[in-house]
C-alpha cells in the first residue's frame, strides 16, 4: 500500500490537541462530515482495494491445467493534518472495491479484476483505488493441475484460490477483508476444460478523522 506524508509517524498533543474524538466510515458511499471544533484534525484516508484476476480457462483439448489468478492491488494510504473550522460541512466518499475477475472456460487468458475507488475528502485529498489486476496471459501450466491463484495486496488481503486436480473446477478467490485491501486471485481449472475459478472482490476503502 502506498503511503502519502510518510513523515507523519506520531502525532502529538501539540499538533492534534486531545485526540478524544474519531469519525469512521468504512462502507462506500457518499458522506459529509460537520467539524465540531476549530482546530487541527487528523485525517486518514484509504482508497479501496482492487479485484483479483480470475484464473486461465485451458482448452478443453489441453492436457495442462490453466494458471492462478493475480492479487488485486491494495488502496493507497493517505495521511495528512487538516485545520477544519466549526460549522462546516465537508464531502466525504468511501471508495468501493474493485470486481474480481469471472471465471472463464475455454480460454486462454483469464479475465481481469477492476480498480478500486478512490476514497477522497471534500474532491480535494485523495487516496487512489488499487489497480485490478491483470488475468494470465496464458493460461496452461506445466502439469494437468490447475495453479494457485495469488493472494491480494495489503494487510488482510483475500486468499488466492487453491490449486485443483485434474478435471474439476478453479477455486474462487477471496474478497479483500481490511479496508484497502485486495481481492485474491481465483485458481486455474484443472485440465479438462472446467470453469476457471473467479477472482476475489477488493475490500471497500475507509475515511478517518481525528481531533
Amino acid at each position: 500500500m502506498d503511503i502519502i506524508n510518510p513523515g507523519i509517524t506520531t502525532i502529538t498533543n501539540a499538533i492534534v490537541p486531545a485526540l478524544g474524538r474519531f469519525w469512521y466510515r468504512g462502507v462506500a458511499s457518499s458522506y459529509t462530515f460537520t467539524a465540531t471544533k476549530t482546530g487541527n484534525h487528523l485525517l486518514i484516508l484509504i482508497g479501496a482495494g482492487g479485484g483479483g484476476s480470475a484464473g486461465g480457462g485451458g482448452l478443453s483439448s489441453s492436457s495442462y491445467g490453466g494458471l492462478g489468478g493475480i492479487g488485486g492491488g491494495a488502496g493507497q494510504l493517505f495521511i495528512t493534518i487538516l485545520p477544519l473550522t466549526a460549522g462546516q460541512s465537508y464531502n466525504v466518499i468511501v471508495g468501493a472495491g474493485g470486481d474480481g475477475g469471472a471465471g472463464v472456460v475455454d480460454l486462454y487468458n483469464g479475465k481481469s479484476g477492476g480498480k478500486g475507488e478512490d476514497t477522497t475528502f471534500d474532491a480535494i485529498h485523495v487516496a487512489a483505488g488499487g489497480c485490478g489486476s491483470n488475468g494470465p496471459l496464458n493460461s496452461n501450466g506445466a502439469s494437468d493441475i490447475g495453479y494457485p491463484g495469488d493472494t491480494g495486496c495489503g494487510f488482510g488481503g483475500g486468499l488466492g484460490g487453491g490449486g485443483v486436480i485434474s478435471g474439476s473446477p478453479g477455486n474462487p478467490g477471496s474478497d479483500g477483508i481490511s479496508p484497502g485491501a485486495g481481492g485474491g486471485g481465483g485458481s486455474g481449472n484443472g485440465a479438462g476444460g472446467s470453469l476457471s475459478g473467479a477472482g476475489g472482490n477488493g475490500a471497500y476503502g475507509a475515511a478517518i478523522i481525528i481531533w
